[in-house]
């Protein structure tokens, strides 16, 4: 029997998840989904989104870790924007599966070509050390939302961030309403930052 190698977005929309590189992702679709999607596949003592998650990640990565290019705060606060599409599969499971994670990379770079970063910005993206820093700032926020959602406490051995670094946001709505505030922003402090190089 064969198994299907498609999901389907909403708005009559079709990923085949075996050609990631065919597929376009919407912003839109990342500000629909991501607010809405839970973490720790909602094993936590209230909902809490990736969108909040990511809201955190790009706070930490500005105030702890000095990431100061916009290009690259977007980034941060876009790193999950593949699981609008693919879901939020918890990081064992994923590490599992061969390819799951290149499917991942592969919507971002598509969505990031959709926003017009340039292929320089691409690069700098996806080059080891920012990605280092990313997976670092990743981890050490969810080992804070792990602690304040869960009875468990993962990874002891991680350094975690101060309490700030946690959203306590409980409506998804404003979530939503932070995360298109905090891109935006971002966006036009890139355009700005074009000008100013072409002038």
């Amino acid at each position: 029997m064969l198994q299907p190698t498609s999901n389907y977005i909403a708005y009559n929309r079709e990923l085949h998840v075996t050609q990631p590189e065919t597929f376009t992702p919407r912003i839109s679709e990342v500000f629909r989904a991501l607010p809405k999607i839970n973490r720790f596949n909602g094993q936590t003592n209230r909902p809490y989104s990736v969108a909040s998650h990511s809201l955190m990640c790009e706070k930490a990565a500005h105030e702890c870790y000095g990431i100061t290019k916009p290009h690259l705060r977007l980034a941060v606060l876009l790193h999950d924007a593949s699981e609008a599409y693919v879901g939020d599969i918890v990081r064992p499971i994923k590490h599992f599966f061969t390819g799951f994670s290149e499917l991942e990379n592969e919507l971002l770079k598509q969505l990031f070509v959709a926003l017009r970063f340039s292929q320089a910005e691409i690069r700098e993206i996806f080059a080891p050390n920012f990605q280092q820093s990313l997976h670092e700032i990743d981890t050490r926020i969810a080992c804070n939302e792990a602690d304040n959602l869960t009875l468990v406490k993962i990874l002891p051995e991680v350094t975690r961030l101060p309490y700030k670094f946690f959203d306590r946001t409980f409506k998804w709505q404003v979530v939503e309403y932070h995360f298109v505030l905090k891109y935006t922003l971002l966006m036009n402090e890139r355009k700005n930052n074009e000008n100013r190089n072409v002038a």
